[in-house]
């Protein structure tokens, strides 16, 4: 599924003082059909660079495969009742440099979210992950999203044309590190089987990435397939949504890498 940014925040730059709680999360599979809703909106359609609607059955499956891809990231922004409100992805082949859609809720639109979510989902993704640099693309037409994407700290590049559309190109780049920052270490966990490594110190790997060190994690086993002598006898069909949900619980906690 290939789109743009939608209309994202309007002209406001601040979250009214009531919304100052507002946080991110990780999207999940009951994310599906709001992300669903949102996209297909007639204004986010117009602002897409494919501005065909999108049936249900494609994106289900489509979102699917994105929870399960080990380097694209979607966080969900929640006002502060705990309503979803907007959703900002990430998607990366490499893990080093990641292409950005934003999506408000048409009805929270001109509420300061699209700025929020460009501005802290971009951090967040920076300091979870190896990702060292953001592409965006906006339609010229877009004022308000070039805006946003500017105030987060893209920098515009060349004008592109992308499916006969003008689009403007931003990219936002990993900062160098300070002398403090560089004095971080780098930590290697091991682990046997997905989730021995939560259980045994994911309180450690949270901290640690908290004071600004960088967390790999290494996990040895399948875990399923352990408990058999042969590995035949056991059911793997699980084994991708395993791994899946290894890499996000410890992109919660901050780990840069997981290799499985």
């Amino acid at each position: 599924m290939q789109e743009s940014s939608d209309p994202v925040g309007g002209k406001k730059k601040k979250l009214p003082a009531h919304e100052e709680k507002v946080r991110l999360r990780h999207a999940c599979a009951e994310d599906c059909r709001h992300i669903w809703e949102w996209v297909n909106d007639p204004a986010t359609r117009s602002a897409s660079f494919s501005q065909e609607p999108i049936p249900w059955e494609e994106h289900e499956e489509w979102f699917r495969r994105t929870l399960l891809h080990p380097h694209t990231h979607i966080y969900i922004a929640l006002d502060h009742h705990g309503t979803p409100v907007g959703q900002i992805r990430f998607e990366s082949e490499d893990g080093r440099e990641a292409q950005v859609h934003v999506h408000v809720n048409p009805q929270r639109r001109r509420e300061g979210f699209g700025a929020y979510l460009v501005s802290e989902g971009a951090k967040r993704l920076l300091r979870e992950t190896a990702v060292d640099r953001i592409h965006a693309h906006t339609k010229a037409e877009n004022k308000h999203s070039a805006q946003i994407f500017s105030n987060a700290g893209f920098t515009q590049k060349e004008t592109e044309s992308i499916k006969d559309a003008t689009a403007f190109h931003f990219i936002l780049e990993r900062p160098a590190m300070s002398p403090k920052q560089e004095s971080k270490k780098t930590i290697l966990v091991i682990a046997a089987h997905p989730d021995d490594e939560v259980l045994g110190c994911g309180g450690t790997i949270a901290r640690l990435t908290a004071e600004g060190h960088c967390v790999h994690v290494a996990i040895f086993g399948e875990g399923i397939t352990s408990r058999y002598d042969d590995r035949e006898m056991a059911d793997t069909s699980f084994l991708e949504e395993l791994h899946a949900t290894a890499r996000k619980v410890n992109s919660f906690l901050g780990a840069k890498e997981v290799h499985l």
